[in-house]
């Protein structure tokens, strides 16, 4: 892993989670992967246990159920790089 990765990385760990804002540290959920596809060390979210790994985490539940509860990868992705932070709450207002 590349300098300019780990930093990326180290950022989206210290920010709040995306779907609930519990405080850091969070889990760095890489987006858009699977089905043969390299994780991309960019294209990461952050996420506490409970939506990462927890009851209702993604990796638990599925992706396809989790973004039906919550919001979609890409949306959350797109919406962190235009924002420091993604918080859901904003997201679902500004895109549904």
């Amino acid at each position: 892993m590349k300098k300019a990765e780990q930093a990326h990385l180290h950022k989206i760990k210290s920010l709040p989670c995306v779907v609930c804002g519990h405080p850091p540290p969070s889990a760095a959920h890489h987006c858009l992967t699977g089905m043969g596809r390299k994780k991309n060390h960019f294209k990461v979210i952050p996420l506490c246990w409970s939506h990462h790994q927890g009851i209702n985490g993604i990796h638990t539940i599925g992706k396809r159920l989790w973004q039906s509860m919550y919001c979609t990868e890409a949306e959350l992705l797109e919406h962190n790089e235009i924002h420091s932070h993604p918080h859901l709450r904003s997201v679902r207002t500004q895109t549904h």
